[in-house]
């Protein structure tokens, strides 16, 4: 849907979907947050960018609320009739920490754009348990840097 593209490095990505992980996949300072959105985006030569939320606890996210509400009771895809914005998440002049990786879940494909952003929304405890009700304990083991270059903007 319009408005739901991230321009970034010269190639223009598009939404495909979203999911969270609890707790978090990355540390930052090396402090895991209780959640992570990955807001997974292709463009159309099939390179993926992802955009990672990590969520700390504090004040209700109205934006978690109505994600929570809306979704299903088992497993499988939702496609909102509605519009769901999630701009709210990104306060304006917004600073990232960005590396080139893998996919976190099998077969754990390289390739894969990674934009971290710096700041953290809140999520309420209760909407924490919720997503790890729901989710699971799903995250990925924090894996070594190897030799990849972590760059802030």
């Amino acid at each position: 849907d319009e408005g739901s593209e991230i321009e970034f490095d010269g190639h223009s990505y598009s939404l495909d979907q979203f999911h969270f992980h609890t707790p978090s996949e990355h540390l930052i300072g090396g402090v895991r947050h209780p959640v992570e959105l990955h807001l997974v985006h292709h463009d159309e030569d099939g390179h993926v960018l992802v955009l990672g939320v990590l969520f700390e606890m504090g004040a209700a996210s109205p934006l978690l609320e109505r994600i929570i509400t809306d979704s299903p009771r088992s497993l499988g895809r939702v496609d909102l009739a509605t519009h769901l914005d999630v701009n709210a998440l990104f306060p304006p002049n917004s600073h990232y920490f960005g590396y080139k990786g893998s996919f976190t879940t099998p077969p754990y494909s390289e390739g894969v754009q990674w934009l971290i952003l710096k700041s953290h929304p809140q999520a309420s405890a209760e909407q924490i348990v919720r997503l790890l009700v729901l989710e699971g304990g799903n995250a990925r083991d924090v894996q070594p840097l190897n030799d990849r270059q972590v760059e802030g903007f």
